[in-house]
C-alpha cells in the first residue's frame, strides 16, 4: 500500500500538464445537444456528460461533468454496475438541464445492449433493476438511448480507472473525434433484447385454489361466528394473494371498502357455485348469468323502472348456511325488525 501511495504521489506533478477549457457554450445555442456517456466495469461505473455546440459550420465539444464510483462491495454482475452507471446518467442529466436551463436535444450512450433492452422494453424487471430502470423512464426518454461501441466511448476510462500518463494521452475531455462528426455519422445500431437480460425478468406467481369436493368449502367457512368475520377473512386472502401477484405496490393498510365488496362478491360467488345443478335447472327460466361479476342473478321486469340495480336485478341466494347467517346479521343489524 505503501508503495502504491508512492507511486501516486509522484506523478501528481504531472495534473499541472491538464488543461480543461471552461467556457461550455459556442455559437448558437439552438443547435447545441447534450451527450451523457456511461459505462462500467468491475472496478466501478462512471458517466461523462459532454455539450456539443455548432459555430459557423464548427464543432466544439466541451465536456460539462464526470462522475465515477467503486463498485459495491457484493460485487453486482456487469450488467448490473452499467445500469447504476446508466442510472447516474440520468440524473447528471437532469441537473445539467436544469441549471443550463435551455431546451438541449440529450442523447445517451452506452455500450451495454442488456441495458438498452431492460430501459426500451415494458418486462416485468426484478426489483434491482426495475427500480433503476423505472428512475431512468422518469428522467429521460426512450428514444434518446443509443449504443456506441465500447472502443469510443470515453466513459470506458474512468470506470475502469487508470494513471495520469494515460489520462493525458487520451484527452477525454474533448469528447469522441465522431462526436465532431455531422449526426449520420454517429455510432448506430438497432437495439434489441439480449436473452441474457431476460435473466432479471421478474417471475410471475401462479396462486391456485384447489376446494376439495367432498366437504364444500363454503361450510369450511362456518368456523367463523359472523358474517361480517366471514367477509374479512375472504378480503384479507385476497389481499395477501394480490399482493404476492403484485410485490412492488404491496397493501399493508386496513381493508377498503373496495376490498370489502369484492370479498363479498367472492363469497356469493362460492355460494352459487355451490347449488346443486338439478335445482339451478328448476329455476333456468328465472336466473340470468352477468359477466360483469360472475355472479347469477333474477330476472326481473323492473328493469324498465328507474330503481337502484340491486332491487332491480337481485342475487340469488340459495339455501346455504351462510345465507343463514347473513339473514341472521341482517336481523341484528336493523334490531330484529324482519328481514
Amino acid at each position: 500500500m505503501q508503495l502504491r501511495y508512492r507511486r501516486w504521489a509522484k506523478h501528481i506533478a504531472i495534473i499541472e500538464k491538464c488543461r480543461i477549457p471552461l467556457r461550455i457554450l459556442y455559437g448558437n445555442f439552438k443547435k447545441a445537444t447534450l451527450h451523457i456517456f456511461t459505462d462500467a466495469s468491475a472496478h466501478g461505473y462512471a458517466c461523462y456528460s459532454f455539450l456539443r455546440c455548432e459555430d459557423e459550420g464548427e464543432v466544439k465539444v466541451s465536456l460539462i461533468s464526470a462522475k465515477a464510483r467503486v463498485a459495491p462491495v457484493q460485487r453486482p454482475t456487469i450488467p448490473r454496475l452499467e445500469l447504476l452507471g446508466a442510472a447516474i446518467g440520468a440524473r447528471i442529466a437532469s441537473t445539467i438541464l436544469e441549471a443550463i436551463d435551455l431546451p438541449l436535444k440529450t442523447y445517451f450512450w452506452t455500450d451495454s445492449m442488456i441495458v438498452l433492452g431492460w430501459i426500451t422494453n415494458t418486462e416485468p424487471w426484478n426489483t434491482f433493476v426495475g427500480n433503476r430502470v423505472k428512475e431512468i423512464r422518469e428522467l429521460t426518454k426512450m428514444e434518446d438511448w443509443r449504443f456506441v461501441p465500447g472502443d469510443v466511448n470515453p466513459a470506458d476510462l474512468p470506470s475502469r480507472s487508470c494513471n495520469w500518463f494515460e489520462l493525458l494521452q487520451s484527452r477525454w475531455w474533448e469528447g469522441p473525434k465522431w462526436l465532431y462528426e455531422p449526426p449520420e455519422f454517429w455510432p448506430y445500431t438497432e437495439i434489441t433484447l439480449p436473452e441474457e437480460a431476460m435473466k432479471e425478468r421478474r417471475k410471475s406467481v401462479v396462486v391456485n385454489l384447489n376446494i376439495d369436493t367432498k366437504e364444500h368449502f363454503g361450510n369450511r367457512l362456518l368456523y367463523f361466528s359472523s358474517y361480517p368475520r366471514i367477509i374479512r377473512m375472504i378480503a384479507w386472502i385476497l389481499r395477501f394473494c394480490q399482493n404476492i401477484r403484485v410485490s412492488s405496490h404491496k397493501l399493508t393498510k386496513e381493508l377498503s371498502y373496495e376490498e370489502i365488496q369484492s370479498a363479498e362478491e367472492a363469497l356469493i360467488r362460492i355460494i352459487q357455485s355451490e347449488w346443486p345443478t338439478d335445482i339451478q335447472e328448476k329455476y333456468a327460466q328465472t336466473i340470468q348469468f352477468y359477466e360483469e361479476n360472475k355472479i347469477l342473478k333474477v330476472k326481473s321486469r323492473l328493469i324498465l323502472g328507474e330503481d337502484p340495480e340491486d332491487f332491480v336485478r337481485p342475487t340469488v341466494l340459495p339455501d346455504h348456511p351462510i345465507v343463514r347467517r347473513l339473514i341472521d346479521y341482517i336481523h341484528q343489524k336493523l334490531q330484529h325488525a324482519g328481514v
